[in-house]
């Protein structure tokens, strides 16, 4: 008897023990993520936006990223000034630490909503490791305080969303108007929940004709969302509308003048091809999650396409076409805009939930035993799989690929994509190269920016080592080979050594000076 209830206790709570066990091992990952290119830059967004708030200091107005949500970075400056964090490298491992940790509450989120819509501990278990463990979305739950924490939020919106509309209290559309509005604050795509939910009010109201009832409905959420998003966005403060009309446009079309590496081409990022966001998404997403998602993504398709009617109507199959909306129609609306787009597909890993939450309902259809057995078992061996790869190349998941793209053909895939165009390896090199040098002074030339804050990020004792000099001075050279035009060819025969993926080198240093 008490090894049933220790049986059911554990059924009954996997979710969380799920939870517990990501987060201590984030306590193991933690340290392999370096500085990100535009860490730095978020984090002053979010001084300027609290000194705005409580000091007013205008420096806000005339900031270049003025029109950034906000919301997440003062989140994480609210933290900072509570705990008294002064030190670099504290200020950064708090960061990540929030940063994951938010992570961490909306795979627990997924994991509800998922169970709330099928009562299925199982698929929704699938569904929590699912995103989890995708590599590159666990890597960027560290360091990328844009997209991530969007993504995040957007999951609990889907959340309060099923929740609001199977329940209709005016209660729960204020939680969801809030929710919306702070997700709007983080990344102004958020725009797209704030157009669906009142058109599926107003599609409720004509099939109910309950129109004052549905009225309020709306009214409380667009209330709540207003208000969540003034308040949490203090660029629209001087000026609401406008300034809030500016920043959308500004994000259809937005000011990166810079080039990328992409199917072997050095390109200008405002001419990126209607391809690039499905190639990149079919490369770097797990093959199996793939094509079990693809095959749940072509079903759907034929039932909307049979009977659209039902999943307009019906409060539950309605999420999947909510699912199915900001999937697809984030990937057109980027590509009917011709919207700027690199490093990666970063921008859009929002639309990951979406994938998720399709694939699940797609697994939970499945009549055939047989079938949903066999699935279950792949996705199962895929979990392993990818748990046990982020555990043993932690700095190196930031780069995954999946087995669509050669791995053998030495440097194939650095030839043809970007790698690790946001810095984060420098710390992990960094390291290996204090441990390499004997000398208690170690002067490098690095040849961009993140690198030279990945020194900062050290600890004490190896910070102090480093000295940062001009190129024709420097004992190293260090690069991730951010900007490919830039040749290191006839620095081969000076390789120090090279922190590799898949055969292919993402972050190198070059011993310039032979006799030190």
């Amino acid at each position: 008897m008490h090894k049933d209830v220790i049986v059911k206790s554990i059924s009954n709570n996997l979710d969380k023990l799920v939870f517990i066990f990501f987060l201590l091992f984030s306590f193991f990952t933690i340290e392999e993520f370096g500085i990100s290119w535009d860490e730095n830059i978020q984090k002053n967004l979010g001084y300027v936006n609290f000194d705005y708030i409580f000091y007013d200091n205008d420096t806000l107005l005339s900031l270049a990223d003025k029109d950034y949500g906000a919301f997440f970075e003062l989140v994480l400056v609210l933290f900072e000034k509570l705990f008294s964090i002064e030190d670099l490298r504290d200020v950064f491992l708090l960061r990540h630490f929030l940063t994951h940790l938010f992570f961490l509450v909306s795979a627990h989120y997924l994991y509800r909503l998922i169970f709330f819509l099928y009562n299925n501990k199982t698929v929704a278990l699938i569904g929590m490791l699912f995103l989890l463990l995708t590599p590159r979305i666990y890597a960027h739950s560290f360091f990328n305080t844009k997209d991530l924490p969007f993504l995040s939020m957007l999951i609990i919106c889907f959340y309060y969303k099923a929740v609001a509309f199977e329940k209709k209290t005016i209660v729960n559309f204020l939680r969801l108007g809030l929710t919306i509005g702070f997700l709007i604050s983080i990344r102004i795509m958020g725009v797209m929940l704030l157009l669906i939910v009142p058109i599926f009010l107003f599609i409720d109201a004509l099939h109910t004709k309950k129109y004052k009832f549905h009225f309020w409905r709306s009214t409380a959420f667009i209330a709540a969302t207003s208000c969540a998003l003034y308040v949490s966005w203090p660029y629209l403060w001087e000026s609401p509308m406008h300034n809030f009309t500016e920043a959308f446009s500004n994000m259809s079309k937005f000011r990166y003048v810079g080039t990328l590496l992409f199917d072997g081409e050095i390109i200008s990022a405002a001419e990126v091809g209607w391809n690039y966001i499905p190639i990149w998404f079919s490369i770097t997403t797990p093959l199996s999650y793939l094509c079990i998602g693809t095959l749940g993504l072509i079903c759907f398709s034929l039932k909307i396409i049979r009977n659209p009617k039902r999943y307009l109507l019906d409060v539950r199959k309605r999420n999947l076409l909510s699912y199915f909306t900001v999937f697809i129609g984030s990937i057109l609306i980027v590509i009917l805009l011709k919207s700027v787009l690199y490093d990666g597909w970063r921008q859009m890993y929002f639309i990951y939930p979406a994938f998720i939450l399709i694939t699940i309902s797609f697994i939970h259809q499945i009549k055939s035993a047989i079938i949903k057995q066999g699935i279950l078992i792949i996705m199962a061996g895929t979990f392993i799989f990818e748990l046990g790869f982020i555990a043993l190349n932690t700095t190196q998941s930031s780069v995954y690929f999946n087995s669509i793209l050669s791995h053998k053909q030495g440097d194939y895939l650095s030839k043809n994509y970007e790698m690790d165009y946001w810095g984060n390896t420098y710390k992990k090199t960094l390291e290996i190269l204090a441990k390499k040098v004997e000398e208690d002074t170690i002067d490098i030339y690095i040849t961009n920016p993140p690198g030279k804050m990945n020194v900062m990020f050290l600890r004490e004792e190896d910070r102090g080592r480093f000295k940062i000099k001009e190129k024709g001075e420097a004992t190293f050279l260090i690069t991730n080979y951010r900007y490919k035009q830039i040749n290191y060819e006839e620095l081969e025969d000076k390789e120090y050594f090279s922190l590799v993926y898949g055969g292919n080198k993402i972050c190198t240093v070059f011993r310039l000076n032979n006799d030190k």
